[in-house]
């Protein structure tokens, strides 16, 4: 899953924080929380845009648990 800026890093995604950019913060809560689900019900690769690591996670098949 490539993400823009619904979170900055897994350690947000973790925590089920939000980034600072939004517009709507209830409907970015709730896009967050279907990320979330999503990853729970799916292997996913979960690749912000703002952590360098994405490329290992992609070369690395890394699977993210939540």
């Amino acid at each position: 899953m490539f993400q823009g800026d619904v979170t900055y890093c897994d350690a947000a995604l973790y925590a089920d924080e939000l980034s600072v950019v939004f517009e709507n913060k209830e409907k970015a809560r709730k896009t967050l929380a279907r990320v979330r689900e999503f990853i729970r019900n799916n292997k996913t690769i979960y690749c912000s845009t703002h952590c360098p690591e994405g490329y290992l996670k992609i070369e690395q098949h890394k699977i993210i648990k939540l």
